[in-house]
């Protein structure tokens, strides 16, 4: 029996391949500003930032896989969610920066 994919999945592929797209051009820069002011211990520095980020990850994934259901709102909540939550870091870091 052949099934045909409905619109909606779809529109979430397209959606998924815009978000790792964005990703991938994202997490290189930011790991060397990240890395910019320790030009001196450039390798330790990647290897404390790249174990970090694997971690928070690895939990964050592990939670937000808690809360999937039969559909992609979940998911969709969780991407929201994380994005207000950078967002709201990258203000007070830049708040930081210009008091500085």
């Amino acid at each position: 029996m052949t099934t045909t994919p409905s619109l909606s999945f779809h529109l979430f592929i397209l959606w998924q391949f815009c978000l790792f797209s964005q990703a991938g051009l994202t997490v290189g820069n930011l790991n060397a500003i990240a890395m910019e002011p320790m030009g001196h211990i450039a390798g330790m520095a990647a290897s404390v930032i790249g174990a970090i980020s694997t971690l928070l990850a690895a939990l964050i994934a592990s939670s937000a896989s808690l809360l999937l259901s039969q559909t992609a709102h979940s998911l969709i909540a969780t991407v929201l969610a994380l994005g207000l939550v950078a967002a709201f870091l990258m203000y007070k870091m830049n708040k930081i920066a210009a008091d500085a």
